[in-house]
């Protein structure tokens, strides 16, 4: 081909050598090599352009020793140092014929030291070849951050190398390892990509990903670049702040869901609201006076509740039943009744049997008895369904005179089905036979009060659904509330759940 006319021989370009490079799996290195040198000595090629023809070839072959032999010759002959530039590409290539050999990899990596290679290609090669040699990876990672270039400045390394050593280390179970990387990539001030971030959302050990996740955040929040989509923004920002929720911080996911808002105009979800509210009610049952939300300034649990409740409706996020249930509870654990009727009044229309209930057990926590009585009055009269913990809430609160007369409407309403009480059997007293074992021991001596008054004949208290079950504190208060006015009772041996008062 090459002895035919000079006219053919200008047609000859670099690419077709490179596509001819391909057929070395046919031919064997030896051939191929003394064809590609004739054929670059013929169109005097100067050293970048052979260079590209004879990575091909380390990349296509797998004879290492061919391979090895043309390396450490051009490396001997100065090819690469004497070309315009230093190549990374023939210590990246080489590793198909090396990747077998850790005393391969070791002798590379040798080389790449000495000819101050970029090596963060050549780690990206190693870890698509074998990305489960973490360890392999790890230590040039290492010995090339702790390297320094001729004029004594670090070595760079690329977000894909950062991406490709942290991929490996986490999914080794190198933990220790992989956060130290991480520590680097941010110290290095690295352009942080989706690949990274899409790394560091999968990974599992939950405080781990916590610890990424929450430095990723705020190195987001805080640069002025970005090459991460706004949908995997989205989707990091609302996963730091659940997470951190899970750790029942509140100042944390406060500061990152209104600093996403404020650099990228994400704004948080109604489940992120959700999870933010019930730390705060945690806090509020815990105890906890002052909650830092921003800078040096704490605000009770309940105004943070509600700070956070009018910046959903500001972002037009409308809150479910479920958070207005939350924030009634905070107002009551505050005893704020008044804040509590108010937020109350808000969720109508959302409101469900939880805030019915949350509403009245603010009544109770705040001593507004008269108030929380009235508003259980008016939710069965106007057949609003309500819950036997609220039922126990409102009979905690009375004295039994009027405890009695509650029972009694509460009573004829479930009879005429004009009422339901969740967790309430509809039989409470039929055939002088009482059933409280749903109920608190306020209620059910209120309703054994009542039962003893109506009934005609022997009266069966059941006060537990089994053997044993007379034991609970229940069933000795009933016991005692008998003797106490020289009454006698009976405990059912069969069913000790059973107890048994005489007419």
């Amino acid at each position: 081909f090459f002895s035919s006319s000079d006219q053919i021989h200008t047609c000859i370009t670099l690419d077709h050598l490179v596509q001819t490079v391909r057929f070395i799996p046919s031919t064997g290195f030896s051939v191929m090599l003394s064809f590609v040198n004739d054929a670059m000595d013929f169109m005097s090629l100067p050293a970048p352009p052979r260079i590209k023809v004879y990575n091909e070839m380390f990349l296509l072959s797998t004879d290492w020793d061919s391979c090895h032999s043309l390396f450490t010759t051009l490396r001997d002959n100065r090819l690469y140092r004497d070309s315009t530039i230093v190549d990374k590409t023939s210590y990246s290539n080489l590793l198909t014929s090396a990747s077998t050999s850790p005393s391969r990899l070791s002798l590379l990596n040798s080389y790449l030291k000495e000819d101050y290679a970029q090596s963060d290609h050549y780690i990206q090669r190693l870890y698509s070849l074998s990305p489960s040699s973490s360890e392999d990876i790890f230590s040039i990672y290492s010995d090339f951050r702790s390297y320094k270039t001729p004029n004594n400045s670090p070595n760079h390394i690329s977000t894909e190398t950062y991406n490709c050593v942290l991929s490996s280390l986490l999914n080794s179970g190198s933990i220790t390892s992989a956060q130290s990387v991480f520590d680097h990539l941010i110290i290095d001030d690295v352009l942080i990509s989706s690949t990274t971030c899409s790394i560091l959302l999968n990974v599992r050990p939950p405080p781990l990903k916590f610890s990424l996740c929450l430095s990723l955040s705020y190195v987001l929040l805080s640069s002025d670049y970005r090459t991460v989509s706004l949908k995997l923004l989205r989707k990091l920002f609302n996963e730091v702040i659940i997470m951190s929720c899970d750790y029942s911080h509140v100042r944390t996911p406060w500061e990152i869901m209104k600093a996403a808002e404020a650099k990228y105009g994400i704004k948080g979800t109604k489940y992120c609201y959700g999870r933010i509210l019930r730390n705060v009610n945690r806090r509020a049952r815990e105890g906890v006076e002052g909650v830092e939300i921003s800078g040096d300034f704490t605000f009770t649990p309940c105004e943070v509740s509600l700070s956070l409740l009018r910046d959903m409706q500001e972002n037009g996020i409308m809150a479910s039943a479920g958070v207005y249930n939350v924030v009634i509870g905070t107002c009551g654990v505050e005893r704020n009744y008044k804040m509590a009727e108010v937020v109350y009044n808000m969720s109508k229309g959302r409101a469900d049997v939880n805030c019915d209930a949350a509403l009245i057990g603010a009544a109770k926590r705040c001593g507004e008895v008269e108030k929380g009585v009235q508003t259980f009055r008016d939710f069965i009269r106007k057949g609003v369904v309500v819950d036997v913990g609220t039922f126990n809430d409102v009979m905690s609160m009375v004295d039994t005179d009027e405890g009695v007369l509650i029972f009694e409407e509460v009573l004829n309403l479930i009879s005429s089905r004009s009422l339901t009480v969740k967790g309430l059997s509809s039989t409470i007293l039929k055939k002088d036979i009482l059933d409280t074992h749903a109920m608190s021991t306020p209620s059910s001596l209120i309703a054994l009060r009542y039962a003893v008054e109506q009934c005609s004949g022997d009266l069966v208290v059941v006060v537990g659904k089994g053997k044993g079950s007379g034991e609970q504190v229940i069933g000795k208060e009933v016991i005692k509330w008998v003797f106490e006015r020289g009454g006698e009772c009976e405990i059912d041996q069969q069913n000790t759940g059973m107890i048994r008062i005489p007419f």
